[in-house]
């Protein structure tokens, strides 16, 4: 029985955690002015708008032993309600196969310039050294869980990365403290319901108009993998064409796929034969 740990969810969470803005809003008034100080942007701009003032910030990281430290009270408060199985951290290395596949958009390019964590290397390199994290190589660690996940009933996978919850099994939030268990059929409408949808996280475009609710609305009646990807077609050709609309929901679908599988690439389902099983 294994634990299976998103060691990217815990080393961003670490990492933004020690990465501290702080704000001031710069009031106007006939003394010369004032400043006030607060701890999040949403009351310093509500300060800034009632007061007709001026929101300034400043980021300030805490030290890297700090960092360290939350990333070993996370791993070790999982361990705790789960002490029976063997911990095993998974990290995003280099590479990933999915940057070949994506034409609409350039795969997790919204993401392109953003901030890092100031102690994100040293958090990685920790995870690595202390708690023997594994690396993938020209996947994403998702993909690592995903097959690790789909080896055995008994693993759990620890993440707050809602992508994972198109593989069945037992998954464990470590923020919110809740444990799901996601059957064969939840499983596979949340994988339609990301091919009609798209991510918006990681960049994929899914159809237009279409968030998770409304294209699991689509999937209604579906008793199949079949008729899931069927209905997902449909929507597709709907608004881009016989010819286009295969093409993008199938770029989709392999983007927004986790792994199940060593070396695995999604082919849509062929016949009847795929149950969507309770």
């Amino acid at each position: 029985m294994k634990l299976l740990i998103d060691g990217d969810c815990i080393a961003y969470r670490a990492g933004f955690a020690t990465d501290k803005s702080k704000y001031a809003v710069s009031i106007a008034s006939d003394n010369g002015g004032t400043l006030q100080y607060f701890d999040d942007a949403k009351t310093a701009k509500e300060c800034a708008f009632s007061n007709d003032g001026t929101v300034w910030s400043r980021k300030e990281t805490e030290p890297e032993d700090k960092a360290l430290m939350l990333v070993d009270v996370m791993l070790g408060d999982i361990r705790a309600r789960y002490p029976e199985h063997k911990q095993v951290v998974y990290l995003s290395g280099v590479g990933n196969f999915r940057n070949s596949i994506a034409t609409r958009a350039s795969y997790k390019g919204n993401r392109s310039g953003a901030p890092q964590p100031a102690h994100m290397r040293a958090i990685r390199q920790h995870l690595i050294a202390q708690h023997g994290a594994v690396l993938s190589h020209g996947e994403e660690a998702d993909d690592l869980l995903g097959i690790s996940m789909s080896a055995t009933k008994d693993n759990i996978c620890v993440s707050i990365d809602k992508d994972l919850l198109q593989v069945s099994g037992v998954h464990y939030d470590f923020v919110k403290k809740e444990e799901t268990t996601v059957n064969a059929k939840e499983a596979v409408l949340n994988f339609y319901s990301q091919v009609i949808s798209g991510d918006s996280t990681d960049n994929v475009p899914g159809a237009t108009g279409y968030g998770p609710v409304r294209a699991k609305k689509v999937l209604e009646g579906a008793r199949n993998s079949f008729d899931c990807w069927q209905a997902a077609l449909s929507v597709y050709i709907k608004e881009f064409g016989d010819i286009s609309g295969p093409l993008f929901a199938l770029e989709c679908a392999r983007l927004v796929y986790v792994r199940r599988k060593e070396n695995e690439f999604w082919n849509p389902p062929e016949a009847a034969k795929h149950k969507v099983a309770a």
